[in-house]
């Protein structure tokens, strides 16, 4: 007898998306369907995330800096 499905939502960066896709498809762990990109507009990113990203990319290239 199948498991019951639950249904869930994915939030994806795009430069992660295709690759986590093909693992997910892979593993036939779940069925994949693509949505509507209904909650969020493209290219429009909250002021806050936007700010959090900016101090990610510094702290990034900090950490890359002192690696040497």
């Amino acid at each position: 007898m199948p498991s019951q499905m639950s249904k869930i939502s994915i939030l994806l960066h795009k430069k992660d998306s295709e690759h986590i896709i093909k693992k997910l498809h892979e593993s036939g762990l779940m069925e994949i369907t693509k949505v509507k990109n209904e909650f969020f507009e493209e290219g429009k990113m909250n002021p806050l995330v936007e700010k959090c990203a900016h101090y990610e990319l510094r702290l990034a290239r900090i950490i890359d800096i002192l690696k040497g």
